[in-house]
Parts: structure tokens; sequence; C-alpha cells
């Protein structure tokens, strides 16, 4: 009963997701990313370098740079 009531609750969040458009930005915004960091990382050499470290934790240039970009084109999808 747990499992069914839990399915309607996924079911229908998608269903929202899906006609407000967001499933499809969210589909395109994933496919974004992990082109422009496939793309960096296998052009650029400089991009394999630590470019940012949070908590100890190293992140190169090719993980950065798509994520500032997706987080622009994510702000200028709201406006």
């Amino acid at each position: 009963m747990i499992f069914l009531i839990c399915m309607g609750v996924l079911l229908y969040s998608f269903w929202l997701l899906l006609r407000n458009g967001a499933l499809w930005a969210i589909i395109v915004i994933t496919f974004a990313w992990i082109g422009l960091h496939n793309a960096l990382y296998n052009n650029f050499s400089s991009t394999h370098n630590p470019l940012l470290t949070v908590a100890g934790i190293n992140f190169s240039g090719a993980e950065v740079i798509p994520t500032i970009i997706i987080f622009l084109f994510a702000q200028h999808m709201d406006s």
C-alpha cells in the first residue's frame, strides 16, 4: 500500500514537471552540463587542474565552468 502511494506521488510529480515544462528543462540542462564538461576536459588540458576548493574538495575547471554557465542559463530562463 505504501508503495502504491509513493508511486502515485512520484507519477503526479512527474506529471506536474512535464506540464510546467520543467522536466524538459532538467533533461536539456543535464545533458548540456555533461557535454560542456566532456568538451572542456577532453580539449583543454588546463581544465584538469583544481580551480576551486570547497570544504577540502577540489573542483576542476571542467566542473566549475559548465556549472556557472548552467546557473546563468537557469537564471535567464526564470526571468
